[in-house]
Protein backbone atom coordinates (compact mmCIF):
# COMPACT_ATOMS: atom_id res chain seq x y z
CA UNK A 1 0.00 0.00 0.00
CA UNK A 2 2.94 2.56 0.84
CA UNK A 3 4.01 1.96 -2.65
CA UNK A 4 0.93 2.27 -4.32
CA UNK A 5 0.40 5.86 -1.81
CA UNK A 6 3.43 7.13 -3.15
CA UNK A 7 3.46 6.16 -6.75
CA UNK A 8 -0.17 7.96 -6.63
CA UNK A 9 0.76 10.78 -4.80
CA UNK A 10 -1.47 9.88 -2.18
CA UNK A 11 -0.75 12.08 1.35
CA UNK A 12 -2.19 12.73 4.56
CA UNK A 13 -3.56 10.32 7.34
CA UNK A 14 -6.99 10.56 6.59
CA UNK A 15 -6.47 10.26 3.20
CA UNK A 16 -4.70 6.99 3.06
CA UNK A 17 -6.78 5.58 5.77
CA UNK A 18 -9.90 5.73 3.82
CA UNK A 19 -8.34 3.82 1.01
CA UNK A 20 -7.37 0.41 2.71
CA UNK A 21 -10.52 -1.36 3.48
CA UNK A 22 -13.25 -3.26 2.08
CA UNK A 23 -16.91 -2.35 4.13
CA UNK A 24 -16.89 -5.36 6.49
CA UNK A 25 -12.59 -4.73 7.25
CA UNK A 26 -13.13 -0.78 7.23
CA UNK A 27 -16.11 -1.77 10.41
CA UNK A 28 -12.94 -3.80 12.26
CA UNK A 29 -10.95 -1.61 11.40
CA UNK A 30 -12.78 1.77 12.58
CA UNK A 31 -13.23 0.14 15.92
CA UNK A 32 -8.97 0.37 16.31
CA UNK A 33 -8.77 3.49 18.57
CA UNK A 34 -5.64 4.24 16.16
CA UNK A 35 -8.13 4.26 13.08
CA UNK A 36 -9.83 7.64 14.98
CA UNK A 37 -7.24 9.13 16.48
CA UNK A 38 -3.93 7.98 15.44
CA UNK A 39 -1.55 8.65 12.70
CA UNK A 40 -1.81 6.25 9.24
CA UNK A 41 1.66 4.80 10.71
CA UNK A 42 0.51 3.95 14.12
CA UNK A 43 -2.45 2.27 12.68
CA UNK A 44 -0.52 0.42 10.05
CA UNK A 45 1.72 -0.76 12.77
CA UNK A 46 -0.76 -2.06 14.73
CA UNK A 47 -2.28 -3.84 11.65
CA UNK A 48 0.73 -5.47 10.62
CA UNK A 49 0.77 -6.29 14.80
CA UNK A 50 -3.01 -8.28 14.05
CA UNK A 51 -2.01 -9.88 10.57
CA UNK A 52 1.21 -11.03 11.41
CA UNK A 53 1.65 -12.89 7.40
CA UNK A 54 1.21 -9.32 5.58
CA UNK A 55 4.74 -8.60 7.00
CA UNK A 56 5.48 -11.65 5.13
CA UNK A 57 3.77 -11.41 2.13
CA UNK A 58 5.56 -7.41 2.32
CA UNK A 59 9.15 -9.63 2.81
CA UNK A 60 8.70 -12.05 0.52
CA UNK A 61 9.14 -15.78 1.26
CA UNK A 62 9.55 -18.78 -0.98
CA UNK A 63 6.96 -20.40 0.49
CA UNK A 64 4.53 -17.54 -0.83
CA UNK A 65 5.93 -17.81 -4.16
CA UNK A 66 5.66 -21.73 -4.05
CA UNK A 67 1.29 -21.10 -3.31
CA UNK A 68 1.56 -18.30 -5.72
CA UNK A 69 2.88 -20.60 -9.10
CA UNK A 70 1.02 -23.66 -7.67
CA UNK A 71 -2.26 -21.58 -8.13
CA UNK A 72 -1.23 -21.03 -11.72
CA UNK A 73 -0.92 -24.62 -12.22
CA UNK A 74 0.67 -26.38 -14.87
CA UNK A 75 1.20 -24.09 -18.42
CA UNK A 76 0.99 -25.49 -21.86
CA UNK A 77 3.17 -24.31 -24.63
CA UNK A 78 0.75 -22.40 -26.34
CA UNK A 79 -1.20 -19.89 -23.73
CA UNK A 80 1.03 -17.04 -23.49
CA UNK A 81 -1.26 -14.79 -20.84
CA UNK A 82 -0.69 -17.57 -18.03
CA UNK A 83 3.25 -17.70 -19.07
CA UNK A 84 3.34 -13.58 -18.54
CA UNK A 85 1.14 -13.67 -15.52
CA UNK A 86 3.81 -16.50 -14.29
CA UNK A 87 6.77 -14.13 -15.15
CA UNK A 88 5.18 -11.06 -13.76
CA UNK A 89 4.26 -13.07 -10.28
CA UNK A 90 8.14 -14.36 -10.26
CA UNK A 91 9.51 -11.35 -10.81
CA UNK A 92 7.08 -9.49 -7.95
CA UNK A 93 8.35 -11.67 -5.30
CA UNK A 94 12.26 -12.14 -6.41
CA UNK A 95 12.25 -8.46 -6.25
CA UNK A 96 11.14 -8.97 -2.16
CA UNK A 97 13.76 -12.42 -1.81
CA UNK A 98 16.36 -10.09 -2.99
CA UNK A 99 16.77 -8.13 0.02
CA UNK A 100 16.63 -10.66 2.52
CA UNK A 101 20.79 -11.64 3.52
CA UNK A 102 21.95 -14.12 3.24
CA UNK A 103 19.59 -15.35 1.01
CA UNK A 104 16.98 -18.17 1.71
CA UNK A 105 16.98 -19.63 -1.91
CA UNK A 106 19.18 -20.93 -4.35
CA UNK A 107 18.90 -19.51 -8.26
CA UNK A 108 19.12 -23.21 -8.97
CA UNK A 109 15.97 -23.42 -6.96
CA UNK A 110 13.74 -21.04 -8.17
CA UNK A 111 14.72 -21.84 -12.30
CA UNK A 112 13.55 -25.45 -11.09
CA UNK A 113 10.28 -23.75 -9.66
CA UNK A 114 9.93 -21.90 -12.85
CA UNK A 115 10.47 -24.92 -15.31
CA UNK A 116 8.30 -26.90 -13.14
CA UNK A 117 5.43 -24.75 -14.25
Amino acid sequence: MDDWFSEEGIQGDTERKKRLTDMEMERQWKALPEFSTGTYEALKEKLLMLYPKAEELGRGSVDNLKKKMRGIGEIRVNNQDILLSLIRIVTAELSKLKDIMPPIHTNRELVEMFLGC
